[in-house]
């Protein structure tokens, strides 16, 4: 009996190729939706982020003069906005299209009235020049902690016309001034003005007589014919009401509070002194708060910040290990324009010096 020819093994029939691409879809899709949370959640950050600044500089420029956490936060270490904001900037530039560059862009800019950085405007819009000028240094020496030869070397290359000192106790202006032909004039125990020009001593008020912390000058000096009126402050300092609130005493906050009303009632009093006289006027000195600060932008707010329109970067002239804040400032009333200002070297003081060019347009051209 023969046997039946066995049929000849079938070729496996090939995959389509449309079946293979649907896979390595799938795959993908797969993929991206264990990717959508994550990213999400990335994206939902940086919104978050850019609302805290937000919300961080509306607490600084917005709140009313009276609410204290405004106060408690423009002493706070604002450097913290830098990291996140560059680690979320960096991971956001690693994804593809760039998620969450518009919430980071939006940080971004806030950033700079965050920090306090500066940028020179008036300058860099208005390059006429040709009026004289008039230098100004304001520096708290905070008396024997002062390097007295870095002093005398920052006179003698800046040539001021006109230095405001603080925290002057017992110290004695001849040694630290180049040079002859220098006046001065001290209103004690703290405040002393030196000058080359002529020179003289007005009026004074001690707020510690109304058992405040500070104290405020007034002199006069003669300058291009004209008559200028100088007022040096030292603002009462906050920092017994940190202290308590870093020792963590049981009564801290209400001492704070009680400390930052003292600085405002003080703030306000030595400016409806200083508003009884006429003239072109600068006031500059140590006004322990930085431009933001409710208090300083309710009281002096009206006159013009040297530092804030002629000056580069932060400006800061008062530095711990946790931060850096310019407290320091150099004010004008109307008729006086900033040409230039910058911060000057350390001279072992706890502050450093601030200078400002400034030049006369008159009031209408201010």
């Amino acid at each position: 009996m023969s046997r039946s020819p066995s049929p000849p093994p079938q070729a496996s029939t090939p995959r389509p190729a449309a079946d293979a691409h649907g896979s390595i879809a799938r795959t993908r899709a797969a993929i991206d939706r264990k990717s959508v949370r994550p990213a999400r959640w990335f994206i939902g950050g940086c919104w978050t982020f850019a609302a805290a600044s937000v919300a961080f500089l509306a607490a600084l420029r917005l709140a009313p003069l009276n609410f204290w956490p405004a106060t408690l936060l423009g002493y706070g270490p604002r450097w913290v906005f830098v990291l996140p904001w560059v680690v979320l900037f960096a991971v956001s530039a690693a994804f593809k299209g760039g998620r969450g560059l518009v919430p980071l862009s939006i940080a971004g800019v806030l950033l700079f009235p965050i920090l306090g950085i500066c940028i020179p405007w008036r300058p860099l819009l208005d390059r006429a020049e040709g009026r004289p000028t008039l230098r100004v240094l304001t520096c708290n020496i905070t008396g024997s902690a002062l390097d007295r030869a870095a002093f005398t070397r920052l006179v003698e290359e800046t040539a001021p016309d006109l230095i405001l000192m603080q925290e002057c106790y017992d110290v004695d202006p001849t040694p630290l001034l180049p040079g002859p032909g220098w006046n001065h004039a001290r209103s004690a125990p703290e405040l002393m003005v030196a000058s080359r020009l002529p020179l003289r001593l007005v009026d004074r008020i001690d707020l510690r007589r109304e058992r405040r912390g500070g104290s405020a000058a007034e002199f006069e000096i003669d300058w291009n014919g004209r008559a200028i009126r100088v007022v040096d402050v030292h603002a009462a300092s906050l920092r017994k009401g940190f202290d308590a609130l870093i020792r963590r005493d049981p009564d801290a906050m209400t001492a704070f509070m009680s400390i930052a009303m003292i600085h405002r009632e003080e703030a306000e009093h030595a400016r409806r002194w200083i508003a009884r006289g006429d003239g072109p006027l600068i006031v500059a000195g140590d006004f322990n708060a930085a431009s933001d600060n409710p208090t300083f932008r309710a009281v002096w707010g009206d006159l013009e910040d040297a530092y804030a329109v002629a000056g580069w970067g932060l400006g800061s002239t008062y530095s711990t290990r946790m931060m850096r804040i310019r407290i320091d400032h150099i004010l004008t009333g109307p008729g006086w324009r900033a040409r230039r200002a910058w911060v000057g070297p350390n001279v072992r003081s706890q502050h450093y010096p601030l200078l400002a060019d400034l030049e006369w347009v008159g009031e209408s051209d201010r």
